[in-house]
């Protein structure tokens, strides 16, 4: 019985290291549009073979990047790159919400041009590897 103990600790530690899935790099930068840091915006990193992370822009520094499901970092591997600005703004049915109407949200004009949105069209894309991986983004017109 006493080797059993071992025996079940070496299993589950293994068990426990296999269902973290693949390793992920930790991904921080800038991203700039017309050579002036993107306000705000969302990025999409979207791995080759599977695997994708988000993270949020602001004031040009790509932050909060993680995956749903592993917490932070992006998967290893090479990866598309989607990059989102959009302008919300308040539309004629919120205003009439505050008078007593139906209200709703619409979304502006995309600050940035719509071919970043797509993996397909961005032109995008990065190398992810262990530890820090600092990236820069120029986009332009």
């Amino acid at each position: 019985m006493s080797r059993c103990i071992p025996v079940c600790l070496l299993v589950c530690v293994a068990l426990v290291g296999c269902s973290q899935g693949p390793a992920l790099g930790k991904v921080t930068g800038q991203v700039n549009y017309q050579g002036k840091p993107l306000s705000h915006g969302t990025i999409l990193f979207e791995i080759s073979g599977g695997g994708f992370a988000h993270g949020e822009i602001k004031d040009g520094q790509i932050i909060n990047v993680g995956t749903s499901d592993r917490g932070v970092g992006v998967p290893l591997g090479e990866a598309s790159v989607v990059i989102q600005s959009i302008e919300t703004v308040e539309s004629k049915k919120n205003r009439r919400s505050e008078a007593g109407g139906d209200g709703g949200m619409d979304y502006g004009r995309d600050l940035i041009p719509v071919r970043y949105s797509n993996p397909t069209t961005s032109g995008l894309s990065a190398t992810i590897e262990r530890g820090e991986n600092v990236l820069t983004f120029d986009l332009t017109k």
